[in-house]
């Protein structure tokens, strides 16, 4: 059954086409700069021949740093006008977010670069310091990134029409992309390529830059008053307190959140996949074939957004996967 396809009406919109397409290139090197080091880190970790226990210990550590820098971070960058910095003032140049963005965002692949840049010589000791510190400096510009560009989608537009066309669109670049990057990375690792994973990295790294660079020089805000953003001053504040109230009083909520937190905590496979490929299979081909299936599964639903549905779809990604298959 075919659907009819509605047109959009780009009339009112703020964005050219090329700052939309600067905004997807740059969310989308910024996606991939953050999805290497989560597809890497485990093995890349026991390919330096760190004692397991040691290693999850560090990761156990790191990850409740992690989740309480997010908040404070995000509270500084939306609260601080880094404009009226004498240090990164020149840099951020203006605008609402896109400022934070410009004076920090090549902090980013560097901070990757260097987390892959490991001593392989090193003792035990050293190896889990370099990683714990590098971590924490990747993760806090990961932060410095991710924030500016979550929240520019405001500040590019008041057109909601408009935000809501370049949020679908993002979105399905970065599903398409993710596991195609893994899908490749995945590859050129195997024993049919053969490179290392710190080369992998840091060519990757450097290719996100470049993709990163040009939302900072060509990309213009055109709402920084935030028009059809919601009002701060009618927003209703709650406080921790109230949020625990709110679980105790629907218990619906609250055995949603709790499932969710056994599901977040035994969710090993993206962790363990690549490591299970390697040392109970054969070498690298099963990762790739594993992303391929990936690819497969999420492109139907990604086509289905664009008014592609059924067998054709279905058929498109079977063709591709089975082609990354027959490759790997």
């Amino acid at each position: 059954m075919k659907t009819k396809k509605t047109s959009v009406n780009r009339e009112n919109w703020q964005t050219t086409r090329s700052e939309r397409l600067n905004y997807y290139i740059g969310d989308l090197g910024r996606t991939l700069e953050g999805y290497i080091v989560t597809a890497f880190m485990t093995l890349f970790l026991l390919f330096q021949g760190i004692n397991l226990v040691k290693i999850s210990a560090a990761i156990l550590i790191v990850k409740i740093i992690d989740a309480c820098d997010d908040v404070i971070f995000g509270f500084l960058i939306d609260k601080l006008n880094i404009r009226n910095s004498r240090l990164l003032g020149k840099l951020a140049g203006e605008g609402k977010y896109l400022p934070w963005y410009r004076a920090t965002f090549f902090l980013f692949p560097i901070f990757t670069v260097i987390f892959f840049l490991m001593p392989q010589e090193a003792s035990d000791a050293l190896k889990i310091g370099w990683f714990m510190v590098t971590y924490l400096l990747y993760d806090l510009s990961y932060t410095l990134v991710e924030v500016p560009m979550n929240s520019m989608i405001v500040s590019l537009t008041d057109n909601v029409d408009e935000r809501n066309s370049i949020l679908q669109f993002k979105g399905i670049l970065s599903g398409i992309f993710t596991v195609l990057a893994g899908v490749v990375w995945m590859f050129l690792v195997s024993e049919h390529v053969g490179f290392s994973m710190r080369a992998v990295a840091i060519v990757s790294s450097v290719i996100f830059f470049i993709m990163m660079l040009p939302l900072a020089t060509k990309v213009k805000e055109h709402n920084v008053e935030l028009k059809n953003a919601e009002n701060e001053q009618e927003t209703q504040h709650y406080t921790f307190r109230d949020m625990l109230e709110c679980i105790k009083t629907n218990k619906y909520m609250a055995i949603i959140l709790l499932s969710t937190l056994i599901f977040s905590g035994l969710q090993t496979g993206s962790a363990l996949g690549t490591y299970a490929s390697y040392y109970l299979y054969k070498g690298g081909r099963y990762a790739c074939r594993d992303r391929a299936a990936q690819y497969r599964a999420a492109l139907p639903p990604v086509w289905k957004e664009k008014g592609i549905y059924g067998l054709r779809a279905l058929r498109r990604a079977d063709l591709f996967a089975d082609l990354l298959c027959r490759i790997s």
